[in-house]
């Protein structure tokens, strides 16, 4: 397995656990940084694992 394929995984994993930041009540919608940093995450490590695709310009949807 590639070293950049484990650092995106790892980014994933946190980005994922971090959007737990994230929360609805009755109030409305919530957030805190953590949680937009999760989301940053998760999107930076999509891209990565996708940038092949993305760069030749093919369609990246499953």
């Amino acid at each position: 397995m590639r070293k950049r394929n484990i650092v995106l995984g790892l980014l994933f994993a946190v980005g994922l656990f971090l959007m737990g930041g994230f929360s609805l009540d009755q109030l409305g919608f919530h957030s805190d940084l953590i949680g937009i940093l999760g989301t940053f995450l998760l999107i930076g490590s999509y891209i990565g694992f996708n940038w092949l695709k993305l760069k030749r310009g093919c369609d990246i949807s499953p």
